[in-house]
């Protein structure tokens, strides 16, 4: 009568797999973090208030593979002129292309007037052009989603599919890696890959 083994094999498969899944999913919870501050700080604008400006001095520079395009205006709140260089709330508003950096300068050369919004909470702060689009606030946040879900995800179905009483049945084929872990590389790569080409 052979004796039931525990599978030795599986058992790394999954702790390999929760560590994995563990990873990926608390990278994928730190974006979507990051995501939701940006939001919630783009969705702060919507309440600042609309006031006349001047562009003092703009341009384009280049940062990495992209170009930003720089803004300094003044204006006057609370019988106050100021001075403020975030054009979005990010600062700079990158462009991948040239000719887009090159349109932003042609539409806010300096002595153009604008509009910008200022906070009345805090008058020194203020910004030309604000994003407060579906896409611009959820968008980042639903691009993460598939992070975190995949990575503990993939945690729950490791242990609730694959658990160690389920081993006890088992046979000789216990030594082999389980299915879960042998699946890892693969989606692993397939999600890199579709990210890369996105």
């Amino acid at each position: 009568m052979r004796t039931p083994r525990t599978g030795t094999g599986g058992i790394f498969g999954r702790i390999f797999a929760t560590v994995f899944g563990l990873i990926f999913g608390s990278i994928g919870l730190m974006m979507m973090v990051l995501a939701v501050r940006d939001s919630l700080q783009r969705l702060e604008t919507r309440h600042w208030v609309a006031t006349p400006c001047e562009i003092v001095e703009s341009g384009i520079t280049e940062d990495g593979e992209q170009y930003r395009f720089n803004a300094v205006f003044t204006y006057s709140f609370d019988g106050r002129r100021r001075t403020e260089r975030n054009f979005t709330h990010k600062g700079g508003l990158r462009k991948e292309r040239i000719g887009d950096a090159q349109r932003l300068l042609a539409r806010y050369p300096k002595g153009a007037g604008a509009t910008c919004h200022v906070n009345p909470a805090a008058p020194d702060e203020a910004l030309i052009l604000r994003d407060l689009s579906l896409g611009g606030l959820v968008g980042p946040v639903l691009f993460t989603l598939p992070f975190v879900l995949f990575g503990y995800g993939l945690i729950f179905m490791v242990w609730r599919f694959n658990r160690p009483d389920q081993q006890a049945d088992t046979t000789s084929s216990d030594a082999k890696p389980s299915r879960a872990a042998m699946a890892v590389p693969i989606i692993f790569g397939v999600v890199f890959i579709a990210v890369g080409l996105g």
